[in-house]
């Protein structure tokens, strides 16, 4: 029999319930985290269901204070220094610049000139500032250090989630720490970006591939070249990039570095892998689509389209995507749809797999099922995402064109053509999936 919709004085903290009878988590961001965070409130429903919404508020709960226990960002690089002491007299690097470049009469008061004099003394008895960044702020220039970039590349990529941006964040934190490691503190806090060398980068290279796999260093590199050149443009700086077009050597991906599962592993997965709980729901559903685990765990009762049989890939404020092109409509096989609207109970806002919507949530499940694999395929070379490259093998072994196959699988590498149009129809994807759903049983391996 199910619970008695609660009186709001019976519901836990931070939880409303509206006129509709839907249970909402509403939090209000402390005002030291608000910069940080990036928000001023954490909004979430939690469906309509009494115990739902009570096990989804529990992990969220958790989540949210989690989030909130993080000290508030404090400004780690000098750039931030200098431009607190301008902002604290009012003032900023263009009106510093008009001020140099127009001059003044030094005859007449000036309060923006004072305003500065006062502002570079303060600067001056700063120990932690050194004197080519006063010098510059003087004439209206901001000197940019690698720290300063990537602070600044971090805040160019949030999204204005918070547990994603906080993920974003800490992924930027341990980008300066090793840095720190590999160049020095001065190196990546002190030093202008333009007196960085090829060598420095090599150097960043070579430390993380000793302490990571090459996929990984290649996927760090790419982060801090990203933000160096984000650096370069947006302040005008005359310098070259250290970190551009680095190579390192096995850091691209290969056909050797995954391998797709074949039709003897898929039968031996079967009987451990297909099993009646939400392991065995996202197995399937991973297993028919050819998505990510992130976009399977993400989804939500509104993202399964009963009319169309379909999964709708979008961001959401529980995940974010990849890329632009991951945003997508799957066409699925009827007997996942029953099992997706089933798990749904006709809670369009509320996940279908609460326990992974929070942070790491993703890694948890791919964990949890690769313990189930291990038991049965140990080749170390196929692991939970050798289910996409199964079915990019399925589509590309029953002739779908590759730019179908692409829209199909969410590739962020479609040509600036995909771009163009409403993409290809649910009929024409249904297809071509269909033939990759039976192929195994029409066409087996010689």
């Amino acid at each position: 029999m199910p619970k008695p919709t609660p009186k709001p004085k019976n519901l836990p903290a931070h939880t409303s319930m509206s006129k509709t009878g839907v249970f909402q988590y509403r939090r209000r961001v402390p005002d030291t985290l608000r910069k940080t965070i990036g928000k001023r409130e954490i909004k979430e429903s939690l469906g309509k269901d009494y115990g739902a919404a009570l096990r989804r508020h529990a992990q969220l709960h958790a989540s949210v204070e989690k989030l909130f226990a993080q000290k508030p960002r404090r400004g780690s690089n000098i750039e931030t220094k200098v431009l607190s002491k301008l902002r604290e007299y009012s003032l900023d690097l263009q009106a510093v610049a008009a001020l140099t470049q127009e001059g003044v009469d030094p005859d007449q008061p000036n309060d923006l000139l004072y305003a500065l004099d006062v502002a570079l003394e303060e600067m001056e008895r700063d120990p932690e500032i050194p004197d080519d960044f006063i010098r510059n702020a003087a004439k209206g220039v901001l000197t940019v250090t690698l720290a300063g970039a990537l602070d600044a590349y971090c805040k160019h990529k949030q999204t204005g989630r918070p547990i994603s941006d906080a993920g974003i964040e800490r992924r930027i934190e341990r980008h300066k720490e090793r840095l720190a490691r590999y160049l020095g503190k001065d190196a990546v806090y002190r030093r202008p970006l333009g007196n960085l060398r090829r060598n420095d980068a090599r150097r960043v290279a070579e430390s993380l591939t000793d302490e990571t796999s090459a996929a990984t260093a290649r996927r760090y590199m790419n982060d801090i070249n990203a933000a160096v050149t984000r650096a370069i443009l947006e302040n005008d700086l005359n310098c070259r990039n250290p970190f551009a077009q680095l190579d390192i050597e096995g850091g691209k991906h290969t056909r050797e570095s995954r391998l797709p599962f074949d039709d003897a592993d898929m039968q031996k997965l079967a009987p451990i892998m297909e099993t009646d709980d939400d392991l065995g729901l996202i197995w399937e559903a991973l297993r028919d689509t050819g998505a990510r685990i992130g976009e399977v765990v993400g989804l939500r009762g509104m993202d399964v389209d009963a009319s169309f049989k379909t999964i709708l890939i979008r961001p959401h404020a529980g995940r974010d995507l990849k890329t632009s092109h991951s945003r997508r409509e799957i066409p699925i096989p009827d007997a996942l749809l029953k099992k997706l609207l089933a798990k749904a109970n006709g809670e369009p806002a509320a996940p279908l797999f609460p326990q992974y919507v929070r942070e790491r949530g993703n890694d948890t499940c791919s964990q949890t099922l690769m313990k189930r694999l291990r038991k049965v395929v140990t080749d170390e070379l196929k692991v939970v995402y050798s289910l996409r490259h199964r079915m990019k093998d399925l589509l590309r072994d029953t002739d779908c064109p590759e730019s179908l196959a692409r829209e199909i699988m969410g590739h962020s590498d479609q040509s600036s053509a995909a771009n163009y149009g409403r993409g290809s129809s649910l009929r024409t994807k249904r297809a071509a999936l269909e033939k990759a759903w039976h192929w195994s049983d029409q066409a087996p391996d010689p």
